[in-house]
C-alpha cells in the first residue's frame, strides 16, 4: 500500500510539473515587467545572421528578489516551440545539434520558484546565417576511381568502378583508410552505392552505356567492415541512373522505368508497385522527404506514408546536376565544374550561395551528413571532405 501511494504521488508530481511548467502553460502569466520582472534574451528577438552553433541565454530579474528560480525552455522551428528542458537551474541552453543555416527558430522561457506563480516570457525568434563559403578539410586516398559514396557513422561505402566496392574508415589516416573491399569477379563496374542496416547495395553495370546497358544490384553484408560478404543480386536492371534507400525501401531509377524493392528482409527482397518516381530521375532522401531531379528541376515529396506521397514543392535549377544531396535547406550539387550550394529554403527564391571548383577526375557524387560535412566521390582523387561556414 505504501508503495502504491508513493507511485501515485510520483505520477501526480510529474503531471503537476508538465501542467505548470511545460510549453502549454495556460495557468502562467505573460510577463509584465512593472509587476513581475523582465527577461534579457540572447540571441536578441528578431535578430538575423546568427551562428549555427548557438547557445541560448537569458537573465531574469524579478521584483520579488527571489534567487531560487528554475527554468523550463521551449525551442524549435515551429512558432509554438516544444518543451526541450524542464526545471533547470542554469540560465543558458545549448541545443544538442548544430542548427540549420538560414532558418528561423523560436523559443521562450518559463521561470518559476517554490513561492510564486510561474512567469512566462513571450515567444522570441532569431534567424541563422546563410552559407557563404565552402572549404576542403581533407582527402582520403582510395587507390581507385571513386564514383559514388555513402557515409554512415565512421565508414564510407564507395562505388569504385572496376575496383569494385570499398569500405573506408573515416578515423584512419587518409593514406591507409581502406579497410574492406569486394570485387565483382565478372568484369562489371560498380557505379552507385546505398546503405541500410548493415547492408550495402552496389549497382554494377556491364557495357558502354546507352539504353541497352544492363546491370545488377549486389547486396552486401557489411556488419563486419573488414570482411564484406556478398549475399545476392537483383537483376537484370537496364541503364540505371540512381539508387537510394528510404527505411525498408530501395528506390531505383532507370532510363525506361523505375523500380521499388522491399528490403525489410535483405535475404528475400521483393519488387513492389510504384507510380510516382519518373524514369531518368536522380533521387535524394532526407528524413521523410524524397527529392527527384528531373527536367532541370527538383521536385520534393513527403513520403512518410510511402503508399500516398504528398507533393511539397518544385525548385528550378539553373545548372545541370550530375548528383546531389539535400540538407539544412540547401541542395549540394555536383557537375563538371565542381560543387554548387543552392538555397531552397524559399521555393520562390532559389539561389546559389557558394561553390567549389573540382577538377574532373572520372566522376563526382555527393553525400551530406548531419553536422554539415560534405563528402564528394572525386574520381582518382578519392573521397574529399568539405565543410561550409557562414
Amino acid at each position: 500500500m505504501n508503495l502504491l501511494k508513493h507511485s501515485m504521488g510520483l505520477i501526480l508530481s510529474i503531471l503537476i510539473v508538465f501542467t505548470f511548467y511545460g510549453c502549454d502553460t495556460r495557468s502562467t502569466k505573460y510577463l509584465d515587467p512593472s509587476s513581475q520582472g523582465s527577461f534579457s534574451p540572447y540571441p536578441d528577438d528578431n535578430s538575423t545572421n546568427n551562428p549555427v552553433r548557438q547557445t541560448l541565454t537569458w537573465e531574469y530579474k524579478s521584483i520579488a528578489d527571489s534567487y531560487n528560480y528554475r527554468y523550463s525552455i521551449c525551442f524549435g522551428k515551429d512558432s509554438s516551440p516544444e518543451l526541450v528542458s524542464i526545471n533547470q537551474e542554469e540560465i543558458y541552453f545549448l541545443p544538442p545539434d548544430m542548427l540549420d543555416y538560414e532558418t528561423t527558430y523560436y523559443w521562450k522561457i518559463v521561470a518559476h520558484d517554490s513561492g510564486s506563480d510561474p512567469a512566462e516570457s513571450p515567444v522570441w525568434s532569431f534567424k541563422t546565417a546563410g552559407i557563404e563559403e565552402m572549404f576542403l578539410v581533407r582527402s582520403y586516398e582510395t587507390g581507385a576511381v571513386a564514383i559514388d559514396v555513402h557515409v554512415e557513422g565512421d565508414y564510407a561505402y564507395i562505388a569504385a568502378d572496376r575496383d569494385g566496392f570499398l569500405i573506408l574508415d573515416l578515423n584512419l589516416p587518409t593514406e591507409s583508410a581502406i579497410i574492406g573491399s569486394l570485387t565483382t569477379h565478372d568484369g562489371m563496374s560498380v557505379e552507385h552505392v546505398a546503405y541500410s542496416n548493415n547492408y550495402a547495395y552496389a549497382y554494377c553495370f556491364m557495357g558502354s552505356g546507352g539504353p541497352d546497358q544492363w546491370g545488377k544490384i549486389n547486396i552486401i553484408d557489411v556488419s563486419d567492415p573488414f570482411h564484406p560478404e556478398f549475399i545476392d543480386s537483383l537483376w537484370p536492371l537496364i541503364d540505371t541512373y540512381n539508387i537510394v534507400v528510404y527505411k525498408d525501401y530501395l528506390l531505383v531509377t532507370q532510363s525506361l522505368e523505375d523500380k521499388v524493392f522491399d528490403i525489410s528482409d535483405p535475404t528475400n527482397i521483393m519488387a513492389i508497385p510504384n507510380d510516382f518516381i519518373p524514369s531518368r530521375g536522380i533521387l535524394a532522401v532526407k528524413e521523410d522527404n524524397l527529392y527527384i531531379y528531373f527536367n532541370d528541376e527538383i521536385r520534393s515529396y513527403d513520403i512518410s506514408d510511402f503508399d500516398n506521397p504528398i507533393p511539397l514543392a518544385n525548385y528550378a535549377m539553373s545548372t545541370k546536376i550530375w548528383d546531389y544531396d539535400v540538407a539544412n535547406g540547401y541542395v549540394y550539387s555536383v557537375n563538371a565544374e565542381g560543387i554548387n550550394v543552392i538555397s531552397i529554403g524559399n521555393c520562390t527564391n532559389v539561389h546559389a550561395t557558394t561553390s567549389f571548383e573540382l577538377p574532373y577526375r572520372s566522376g563526382h557524387s555527393m553525400f551530406v551528413v548531419p553536422g554539415h560535412a560534405i563528402y564528394a566521390a572525386n574520381g582518382w582523387d578519392g573521397i574529399s571532405l568539405f565543410q561550409v561556414k557562414p
